[in-house]
């Protein structure tokens, strides 16, 4: 295969019962430098295209593997049969590895050879079965070396209904919507200035009357230890990604 027809490293198959498991297995291979479509994190690239037309190249010839995490919710869906039937078409012709199937419960996968080694990720644990699938890559596609990410966007949020009937802010805080936006938005970064990340910029914020929520770019490497925002207080993270993920280019 030419290497410059793949656009992912890996596909993510998974029913809708299983998304925080494939939430928190896309965050880690994304952290290790994979590139990983997962359908919750990649509405802007299925954004207007016939799903008949993009699915059949996503979970086949444009990806190295594709990971089925097969469970009792799995076995039952259209969808879910509908992408690994075309994973297993592409798979009959790359003569090597290319469907890696997570297990979660004892559900077996009808159409895979019954010889098929499956990782259970409830003996593995995710760390190690992330680092499994990563090993797997680095097996098949030996000469290519990963970048991992550097830039990075945090989206934080606030129901402020619940904020202001918890009445745990300060009283110097505005009482207006706007007022009160600028406010945290404020008071968010002055938090986010006390922890060791580098590099940190507001994006965009998005405010509908009834909630606050706020993009924040950084910098940061794995090998820098954990990922610490310091004390949030009232914030919530709703999604972190690589900067490239959301915007399409690096910056500098």
């Amino acid at each position: 295969m030419k290497k410059d027809i793949f656009k992912f490293d890996f596909a993510i198959s998974y029913a809708s019962e299983d998304e925080g498991l494939a939430s928190d297995l896309y965050r880690l291979l994304n952290e290790k430098g994979a590139n990983v479509f997962f359908a919750k994190n990649d509405k802007a690239y299925l954004f207007g295209k016939s799903l008949s037309s993009a699915l059949p190249y996503i979970f086949g010839p444009h990806t190295k593997f594709v990971i089925p995490i097969v469970s009792k919710h799995y076995i039952l869906k259209q969808w879910t049969k509908y992408e690994f039937d075309i994973a297993k078409k592409e798979g009959e012709q790359r003569g090597f590895e290319f469907i890696l199937p997570i297990r979660v419960d004892d559900n077996e996968l009808q159409g895979l050879a019954s010889d098929v080694m499956y990782i259970d990720i409830r003996k593995e644990g995710i760390f190690s079965t992330a680092e499994i699938i990563m090993q797997k890559l680095r097996e098949i596609y030996p000469t290519e070396e990963l970048a991992v990410p550097t830039h990075w966007v945090v989206t934080f949020g606030v129901l402020m209904e619940d904020l202001i009937e918890k009445q745990e802010l300060p009283p110097a805080a505005p009482e207006a919507y706007a007022e009160l936006c600028d406010w945290l938005e404020e008071d968010l970064m002055r938090r986010l200035s006390n922890s060791k990340l580098l590099g940190l910029e507001q994006i965009e914020d998005a405010r509908d009357g009834e909630t606050l929520s706020v993009r924040i770019g950084f910098k940061w490497g794995p090998d820098e230890g954990p990922l610490d925002f310091g004390d949030l207080a009232w914030w919530e993270i709703l999604e972190i990604t690589d900067f490239e993920s959301l915007y399409g280019t690096q910056i500098s």
